[in-house]
């Protein structure tokens, strides 16, 4: 087993590992909990969920699910991007 650190990282920049394992879950229709050692972003960004019928096995969420999570996700940033513009245009204003 590695002893490599997760690097942190955005949901949008998934990291190799993360991509890897993810593509392997959508190929095998599952992998292992302890498979997400070196990438636990694809249970934090909800890539992967426990199986019903097994908790130590992980399944991937579909790829379009995932897209439509990660899209309001980015949505959501966007608008507080924009509400933080248009607090700063106001407080120069005065």
């Amino acid at each position: 087993m590695s002893t490599a650190t997760h690097t942190e990282h955005s949901a949008e920049e998934l990291c190799a590992k993360g991509a890897e394992l993810y593509e392997r879950a959508l190929r095998e229709g599952h992998v292992r909990s302890e498979d997400t050692t070196e990438a636990p972003c694809l249970v934090t960004f909800g890539l992967l969920q426990p199986a019903v019928e097994d908790p130590d096995q992980l399944e991937p969420v579909a790829p379009a699910v995932a897209f439509h999570r990660l899209l309001r996700n980015v949505e959501k940033r966007i608008r507080d991007e924009r509400d933080r513009e248009a607090r700063l245009a106001e407080a120069f204003e005065h």
